[in-house]
């Protein structure tokens, strides 16, 4: 039998690694993860029927204002996507993100 040794900072790097496989390759898991840390902000969800991987469509409630909004890029940014454009409709904005790279 073969010893391997890790140290703290490998063992982190794989259950990271690991996560971030499962988050994107499992059905809607990346976007289920965005959603999670979104809903956080308040009324704040992926508009899944206008998103696709390299587009994501945030709808964000018009309540939430500037601040909140700048919070929603900041969670996008974290998971790879960058802000581009914004557009009304209804009682939200929908904001739209492009995935960096």
């Amino acid at each position: 039998m073969k010893r391997i040794r890790l140290t703290e900072g490998d063992l982190r790097r794989i259950v990271h690694e690991s996560i971030n496989r499962l988050l994107t390759e499992s059905d809607g898991g990346l976007w289920d993860a965005i959603d999670m840390e979104l809903g956080q902000v308040g009324d704040v969800r992926i508009s899944r029927f206008y998103s696709d991987d390299d587009n994501i469509t945030v709808a964000v409630n018009r309540v939430i204002g500037g601040d909140g909004k700048r919070v929603v890029v900041g969670i996008m940014k974290k998971f790879g996507y960058e802000y581009y454009d914004a557009g009304g409709n209804g009682e939200y904005v929908m904001m739209t993100f492009n995935k960096v790279g």
